[in-house]
């Protein structure tokens, strides 16, 4: 009780500063400091996304020839055509929102096939240190400046070897995009410190006040403000009856 009156007491402080998709350019291009690490909530494997969102592909494709940027997608059949065409080919045609168009549209690129690989890669972060992963087929898709990491499958986020695996250096970039909420920054810490927090809709979209929640127990915290007292037990809407497990 007394830990979560002291959680409840301090509840406002642990508010986040999400930026939406249209706004991002701008706070990149306002922080002085380098690399600006991306945190793509809505779409970390972590949370069961798919990793194929475009919303960050979307806002720096356009400026591909200025900032030097990584990011990470998941797309298997784009990874397949890479693989079939080979290193120093040119490859276009639509990327992303391949195994899940609920948030996003696929858009169309056109970039040169840098680096080809299994995927496989070991952490080397406090998190999950020493274990193995497997992005499956894929392929680093060189457009300007802007370097896409396409995979075939979706991985946890956390460490910065899935980038360098892949010969891609994220301390070098002007941007990294990490397809993850809050696990990644023991790993990326030493890289930079200046973390953006994307606002985008889809399945682990992070700024809970926006998620279309249907059944959950109400009132709850950020989305109702209300007062209480961890003593006093509280009364919850539920959207079916309860069963007891005998």
């Amino acid at each position: 009780q007394e830990i979560a009156q002291q959680l409840w007491t301090i509840r406002r402080e642990f508010h986040t500063d999400w930026i939406s998709a249209p706004n991002l350019f701008d706070n990149i291009r306002q922080s002085k400091e380098r690399p600006v690490l991306v945190a793509e909530a809505q779409d970390s494997p972590t949370g069961g996304a798919s990793g194929d969102h475009t919303a960050l592909l979307e806002c720096l494709l356009p400026h591909s020839g200025e900032l030097k940027a990584c990011i990470y997608m998941v797309d298997p059949s784009f990874a397949d055509r890479a693989h079939a065409a080979g290193v120093g080919a040119r490859i276009e045609g639509a990327i992303g929102a391949s195994i899940d168009a609920r948030y996003c549209q696929a858009i169309h690129i056109s970039g040169v096939i840098e680096h080809l690989s299994d995927g496989a890669f070991t952490a080397k972060g406090p998190a999950f240190h020493g274990r193995t992963f497997s992005l499956g087929k894929t392929a680093v898709v060189a457009i300007g400046k802007l370097r896409i990491v396409v995979a075939t499958n979706p991985v946890m986020m956390i460490d910065p070897e899935l980038y360098r695996s892949q010969g891609v250096e994220p301390s070098a970039q002007d941007v990294v995009g990490i397809k993850s909420a809050l696990l990644f920054r023991p790993a990326y810490e030493s890289i930079g410190r200046t973390v953006l927090q994307l606002d985008a809709r889809g399945p682990c979209r992070g700024r809970l006040e926006a998620v279309e929640f249907e059944k959950i127990n109400r009132p709850i915290f950020p989305v109702d403000d209300f007062d209480w007292a961890p003593q006093e037990p509280m009364r919850l809407q539920r959207d079916r009856p309860q069963t007891r497990a005998v």
